[in-house]
């Protein structure tokens, strides 16, 4: 949702002061603003639009003395899922603040959620989700029956959605798991293969060690005065057996 359109459901006929965040001139037609940075005192029904980001402070940018029927727009640059819920509520509800609307603001830089709040000592029931989108809810009590008729509504049915969407988180968590398991086992089998690997190319290692100490020393024998002398005998011997004529029997 713009914020345009916020502030102009929520404004009535009151002034929109800009601490800490303008609105772009396109989004100003219709409204009536002071000046950003202006130091005026609110009115009651007018709507102060502040902006806060998420590790800073918010009491320090929440004014504590708002007059009845302030409205106030705080806009906290940061996705929706990591909103400070604590913080916000803490600060708002220290300047006595209720919390009666809570958006997604569009058009921005970043991801930007707005909170509206409003000063009020009488108990404010909160914006429903889809009272924008849908016709308004039939009450015979008036309007507020109707609003909050509409609002248990849709708890029901966003619960229902939860639960449900918790059920497939929960089954996703679960082929997840599996999938780390069969990872896990695929990895245990591959280590164990790699240890295997391992022993045979150390083995393989330890017979060409084995087989180059013996050519070594094969070839330190060879090289030897002692092998030198004994390969001549040898020759000599045979020479000498084949002049010797074999006797005839």
């Amino acid at each position: 949702m713009l914020i345009r359109e916020l502030i102009l459901h929520h404004v009535g006929d009151g002034t929109v002061h800009q601490r800490g965040y303008a609105l772009p001139l396109t989004q100003t037609p219709g409204i009536r603003l002071h000046p950003a940075g202006a130091e005026v005192e609110p009115a009651a029904g007018d709507l102060l639009l502040l902006s806060a980001s998420a590790g800073g402070r918010f009491a320090d940018v929440v004014p504590a003395d708002l007059p009845e029927g302030t409205t106030v727009v705080l806009l906290v640059p940061t996705e929706a899922a990591r909103l400070p819920i604590g913080r916000v509520v803490h600060a708002l509800l220290s300047s006595r603040l209720q919390i009666i609307e809570a958006v997604i603001a569009s058009g921005m830089r970043q991801p930007t959620v707005a909170v509206v709040a409003r000063r009020s000592d009488e108990l404010l029931l909160p914006q429903p989700y889809l009272a924008r989108e849908l016709e308004p809810a039939p009450g015979p009590d008036g309007e507020q029956r109707g609003v909050l008729a509409r609002f248990l509504a849709e708890s029901v049915l966003e619960n229902l959605g939860q639960r449900a969407r918790e059920r497939e988180l929960l089954a996703e968590l679960g082929e997840a798991q599996d999938r780390q398991r069969a990872a896990e086992r695929a990895r245990g089998e591959s280590e164990q293969l790699l240890e295997e690997l391992a022993t045979v190319k150390a083995e393989r290692n330890a017979l060409k060690t084995e087989r180059n100490a013996l050519r070594k020393r094969l070839g330190n024998v060879e090289s030897s005065t002692t092998y030198r002398l004994a390969s001549r005998l040898a020759r000599g011997a045979g020479k000498v057996r084949r002049l010797v004529p074999r006797r005839s029997s």
